[in-house]
């Protein structure tokens, strides 16, 4: 199995699924939709800050974080690789990259939510929308 298949799949259901009511299969899928959109939101975020121009102590800390992500993603595709078994495949040996991912879609909606044109905000409001049916559908699974 892919390590990245994998890494989702476990931070939204963990490691089986067991509740296979047709209302809890949609639930799954939207809750992975969502994982997925803020997953590449957050990783976006990540690099584009890397290219900002911003005040030095600014730019350490994006780079601090950026190299912590790469850091323990590397860790863990070698580690899928030396242990190719689906429960090594499991977002808790990644955790910290749920953080610092959070943090870069917060940084997102901020910066989306300072702009004035429409695109800008209609990306904002689908964002915040993605991240309220996150919510709510993390409840329900």
């Amino acid at each position: 199995s892919n390590p990245l298949t994998g890494l989702l799949k476990t931070s939204v259901f963990e490691e089986f699924y067991q509740n296979n009511t047709p209302i809890s299969i949609f639930v799954g899928i939207i809750l992975l939709i969502c994982v997925i959109i803020l997953g590449a939101v957050g990783f976006i975020k990540m690099i584009m800050t890397l290219f900002r121009k911003d005040r030095f102590s600014k730019k350490i800390t994006d780079i601090f974080f950026v190299v912590l992500y790469f850091s323990m993603m590397i860790s863990y595709y070698i580690f899928c690789l030396k242990n190719p078994y689906s429960c090594s495949q499991h977002i808790r040996y990644v955790s910290a990259v749920v953080v610092i991912g959070a943090f870069y879609v917060g940084q997102a909606a901020n910066s989306l939510s300072k702009k004035k044109n429409t695109t800008g905000k209609v990306m904002f409001y689908s964002l915040y929308s993605v991240i309220i049916a996150f919510c709510i559908m993390s409840i329900q699974i």
